[in-house]
């Protein structure tokens, strides 16, 4: 049927209804591009495309409710946003919804400001004129909204940091949802009413009662964005804390090594005198007896060293060697990790920390018998494993949910919960068995 407007206002339009806010996006996830930059690009092309296709077709010919036009936008925008970018799904979301509100303010003042400016015009719904006055509100809203929102959602040193700790992005689960409550008050303002869309937009005192609810919107997501950045400053130093811990414990064992090394020369001329007056004696048993006393009391087998090329890991485990050389517990490793790896500090910390100290509790708990830890770990088909075995005293009391108990409180054990929950973050699977006197725990992570 005929309309007073061309095709042309119409994309014109839906062109300044999403372009702009999908470039603010994809100025405030550069550094988490999933695809290289000109892939991106032609990604936010064909987004484009299909916006204006759906959006265009359905203001034409008004074949598709505006309650489900709107809805089929915003999902777009959604899956374009998810695709393009490498990031928590609930910031994504967090982010899309408040350019989507941020895109309904600027429709709202625009169509109030051409219905003063252009009162006949302003009446037709999508002629240029409603562009006109759209663009100097763009001009203005989307560097403020960047400058107080989107510049600290993703701050620029995160562009090392392709793969956040859990810890560090755990709260974007929840926080979407303030956006979008605020996404239902604007979705109701237009749909839920006695009013039609247009009269509500063209009224200067409901333009300025949704003015005032998305200033007051837009204080509260800094707010969050805020608190966000703060949290995950903590994060970060939390995890910088954990790498000058782990430097303290290597600096600590490397430390006591070279003085029980020291020692061991300065005794050496001492033992060599004995050596020679046993000898002297031809009671060769004696001096057997005394060269295996030696071997024991400064650790001549395999002392700590190196076992992998990952700085880190081969911290901790050099660290808990020591430890378990000092209680006697027998203590082998095969390691073969590179230097970098893509899982977090923290999150390597607590798998091999958690499982390498609780390994040398329970042998620590043996009355009797032979005690060992035996560490397996590697690189397979992008995978890392991990494997380790300790002797133990007795089978752990396993709760009806198959979570261990703690061995040194009436809990449920921590240690093991919080490998499971670094493990779930990374997609990947562990497993802990008791059986003969052995308790194996199992890690397979997707690196």
């Amino acid at each position: 049927m005929n309309q007073p407007y061309a095709v042309w206002e119409v994309v014109l339009y839906n062109f300044l209804d999403s372009f702009p806010y999908m470039m603010l996006g994809m100025l405030t996830f550069r550094y988490h591009r999933r695809f290289s930059l000109k892939a991106s690009i032609i990604l936010l092309a064909l987004m484009e495309v299909a916006f204006e296709t759906v959006a265009t077709y359905s203001l034409v010919t008004r074949a598709i409710p505006m309650t489900l036009v709107d809805i089929i936008l915003s999902l777009l925008m959604v899956g374009f946003t998810v695709l393009a970018f490498r990031d928590h799904p609930g910031k994504l979301i967090f982010a899309v919804l408040v350019l989507l509100n941020l895109g309904n303010l600027v429709v709202v003042c625009g169509k109030c400001l051409e219905g003063q400016l252009f009162p006949k015009y302003a009446l037709q719904v999508y002629r240029y004129t409603f562009a006109l006055c759209k663009l100097p509100l763009q001009a203005i809203l989307l560097p403020l909204a960047y400058r107080l929102i989107f510049r600290n959602i993703c701050r620029d040193d995160e562009e090392e940091d392709a793969f956040p700790t859990q810890q560090a992005s755990q709260h974007w689960k929840y926080l979407w949802l303030v956006p979008g409550v605020f996404y239902l008050i604007w979705m109701h303002h237009f749909y839920d009413s006695n009013r039609t869309v247009l009269e509500n937009m063209l009224d200067p005192a409901s333009a300025g009662y949704l003015l005032l609810i998305d200033a007051g919107s837009i204080l509260i997501y800094r707010l969050i964005v805020q608190l966000a950045d703060a949290y995950r400053s903590n994060i970060s130093l939390q995890e910088k804390n954990q790498a000058l811990t782990v430097q303290t414990m290597q600096y600590e064992s490397l430390t006591k090594r070279i003085n029980d090394e020291r020692q061991a020369r300065h005794d050496l001329r001492h033992h060599l005198a004995l050596l020679r007056t046993i000898r002297d004696s031809g009671d060769w048993t004696a001096l057997d007896e005394y060269l295996d006393q030696y071997a024991k009391t400064n650790a001549l087998d395999t002392p700590p060293g190196i076992y992998c090329e990952n700085e880190l890991a081969n911290t901790l485990l050099a660290y808990f060697c020591a430890l378990a050389r000092e209680q006697g517990v027998e203590y082998e490793v095969q390691a073969a990790l590179p230097e970098t790896l893509s899982v977090g500090k923290i999150d390597l910390s607590a798998i091999f920390g958690n499982l390498l100290e609780n390994a040398l509790e329970a042998c620590g708990r043996q009355k009797s018998g032979r005690r060992y830890i035996r560490v397996r770990c590697g690189i397979y088909e992008n995978k890392l494993l991990l494997t380790i075995e300790n002797s133990c005293e007795g089978v752990p009391h396993i709760h009806h949910s198959g979570v261990y108990y703690s061995s040194k409180r009436d809990s449920l054990g921590i240690g093991i919960e919080s490998v499971r929950t670094v493990v779930a973050h990374y997609n990947g699977v562990c497993q802990f068995d008791a059986r003969d006197n052995t308790f194996t725990a199992k890690v397979m992570l997707y690196i």
